[in-house]
């Protein structure tokens, strides 16, 4: 939570206005009712460009919230306090300009330093991640995650500590790569074979066993999505049915509308009525083998602004 209190919030960039706004769990974003008209905090990022990304972090230092966008022929990392004042502000080393239609990621995860952890982000074709003690500095030092073979679209990255080796991860539309992180060597598996392409992504741990699961949004044509999980560290995966029809949607997951469980936030830029849509899958499970939704899809419309949000 960026507000510090016990629900998760929501943190959306509206590229159009490039406008950061933070909408509150339990306040702006309230499963009683059927539109979000409201935001807590807002920040304007003068040098915003689509596509981007943002994530709230909690740190030893504080809290934080990390912006990755496109902008000034990016891609840039932006860290911001929870007041929404910006920290820093660094170009991705090596990184090129993204497509207007790819995809950037942020995800958080505990590799690294033994009592921290690290921000892990992804461009289309790159994978890297910063750690947590250089959120809080000027100059953050962001590392690259090497060695992945033909990164072409990525969709989501992280890591894991695991003995002996901690193990890092891509995933990217329609496959999930695994690496040992071993000193100065990454030794790379794939492990989700090539199948359906899940178009949205975001990384949690549904089960609590402090590895990671990588939630995807697959949708067909003509029927309505499913949540699907994949366990990197069992390498399992199982789906579960929605009610939602959209197919350009991004992901978060978090105890949105109640603390201790799991709920998934979609965001279709252009929802059932042509607007901006925000559905809540509230109660993703997941045992190893099967994932399943405890509570229903509530929709609500956006109506915090006119351009589209991404």
């Amino acid at each position: 939570p960026v507000d510090g209190d016990a629900i998760d919030d929501l943190l959306v960039v509206d590229a159009a206005s490039r406008t950061l706004y933070l909408l509150a769990g339990g306040v702006d974003v309230d499963p009683t009712r059927a539109e979000v008209t409201t935001y807590s905090r807002h920040a304007t990022l003068t040098d915003l460009q689509a596509p981007a990304s943002v994530l709230p972090v909690t740190t030893d230092a504080g809290r934080f919230v990390v912006v990755l966008d496109n902008a000034s022929g990016g891609p840039w990392l932006t860290v911001l306090d929870a007041a929404l004042v910006q920290v820093s502000r660094t170009k991705i080393p090596g990184g090129r300009p993204v497509p207007a239609a790819g995809v950037v990621t942020l995800a958080r995860a505990a590799f690294g330093p033994p009592t921290s952890g690290s921000v892990f982000g992804s461009v289309p074709d790159q994978a890297f991640f910063v750690e947590d003690a250089d959120l809080a500095v000027a100059s953050p030092v962001i590392k690259a995650v090497p060695g992945a073979a033909a990164l072409t679209n990525v969709r989501a990255v992280g890591g894991y500590r695991r003995d002996p080796t901690p193990r890092v991860f891509v995933s990217e539309l329609d496959r999930l790569q695994r690496a040992d992180a071993g000193m100065g060597s990454f030794s790379w598996t794939v492990v989700r074979p090539a199948g359906s392409p899940w178009t949205a992504q975001a990384v949690t741990d549904l089960d609590g066993n402090a590895n990671p699961e990588v939630v995807g949004y697959q949708k067909d044509a003509g029927v309505a999505a499913n949540l699907c999980v994949f366990d990197v560290d069992l390498a399992t995966s199982a789906c579960a049915a929605t009610q939602i029809m959209g197919g350009m949607t991004t992901l978060a997951v978090g105890g949105i509308v109640a603390a201790g469980q799991h709920d998934v936030a979609v965001l279709d830029p252009l929802g059932p009525q042509g607007d901006p849509a925000l559905f809540l899958v509230t109660g993703l499970t997941w045992d190893g083998t099967d994932a399943a939704i405890g509570g229903g899809t509530m929709p609500a419309r956006l109506t915090l602004t006119e351009p589209r949000l991404t």
